[in-house]
This record gives structure tokens, sequence and C-alpha cells, in this order.
């Protein structure tokens, strides 16, 4: 293979196409190259179950049984959550400490507020999401049904998760930042909100 260099044009430079890696073996007298295999590697939780059954797990077999290394989300999660939790606390209380507030309101409107039949299982099938503002000072906690789209306008909001919102309820701007909010385990839908 030649190429030619764009700062002398006279000159060529030849480089060998085989220049690197194994010599060609059979006719000119090279060994053979042994064509790649992938090998496959199994756990020792996977050869475990392989040799004593799924019944050796009254509870079933662990997930994650085929990685070779390291452990699996499912267990992973449940333990950092916590440090998860913590950290978002203390970036929502560096925002507020900032007292910074956007130029921007933005409004969270409830539709009602929440009576004793509203159960998070018919509000899921009427597509509402049941929401709570947390006692503060002299305030007592105010539960309200909002409509589907409101948590959904919480994350997607630039800095949703730490800045704060307005809910318009008796005439009066209630300002909260978000807590938590709880989904659905299967559907992953959105079931409360927690300010």
């Amino acid at each position: 293979m030649t190429c030619r260099l764009a700062s002398q044009p006279r000159f060529l430079a030849a480089v060998p196409v085989r220049a690197f890696g194994p010599k060609r073996g059979g006719a000119k007298g090279g060994p053979p190259v042994p064509e790649y295999k992938e090998t496959k590697f199994s756990s020792a939780m996977s050869e475990f179950i392989n040799i004593k059954g799924e019944d050796a797990f009254p509870l079933g077999p662990p997930k994650g049984a085929n990685k070779i290394y390291q452990a699996h989300r499912d267990y992973v999660l449940p333990k950092l959550s916590p440090t998860i939790e913590f950290l978002a606390k203390k970036f929502r209380e560096q925002y507020v400490r900032e007292a910074i507030y956007p130029d921007v309101k933005i409004f969270l409107d409830p539709l009602r507020e929440r009576r004793p039949e509203d159960t998070l299982q018919k509000l899921r099938k009427e597509k509402l999401v049941a929401g709570v503002i947390n006692a503060r000072d002299e305030f007592d906690d105010v539960d309200l049904v909002f409509p589907h789209r409101t948590p959904f306008t919480i994350t997607k909001t630039d800095h949703g998760l730490v800045r704060p919102f307005h809910v318009r309820f008796n005439d009066e701007e209630i300002m909260v930042t978000h807590v938590d909010m709880t989904q659905h385990l299967k559907t992953r839908e959105y079931l409360h909100i927690e300010f």
C-alpha cells in the first residue's frame, strides 16, 4: 500500500499491509493461526444453580445470578438510596440558603381538596395525583388532588427537585418545594406528591 504525503508531493511512502500481527501460515511454512473462539464464562452462582437446581432456594434464586463480577443493581440501590436522599437534601438546603429565587413563578394548581373517599387506587383510575403540603409552624397539613401532569411539571423543570413552586389554594399562594414522589411499582406512574 502506498500513500502520498501532502507536504512533499514527489515523495512516496510505502508501508507493507501485513507489517504487524502474526505471519500467515500454511503453504509458506509458518505455523497455522488458530481461529478465534469466544470463551463463555459462567458465574459461581449460576453453576451452583445448574448443579442444585432452583429448588435449593425457598424464595427463588438470587437476582443477577449470571453476573460475573460486581453486585446486581437490585441489591446495590437500596444501600445507596439513603446516601442519595441525604445528598439531595443537602442540595435542597444549599439552594434555599442561597436565597436566589427564580424570577418566573411556576404555579401548581390543584383541582380540589382531597376527600376521605379519594384513595390512591381511585385517583389512579381517574388519572389524578394525590398531594400533601406538610405542616409548617402554625399551618396544618393540606391534602390536595392535582392533575396527572403535575409530577412531570416538577421533574421536567430546570432544578425542579430543589426549586420553589407556588400552589394556589383558597385564594392564597403557598410556596412549596418538592420533598418526595411515590410511584407505582410496576407501571411507574406517579401516585403521590409530598411538598
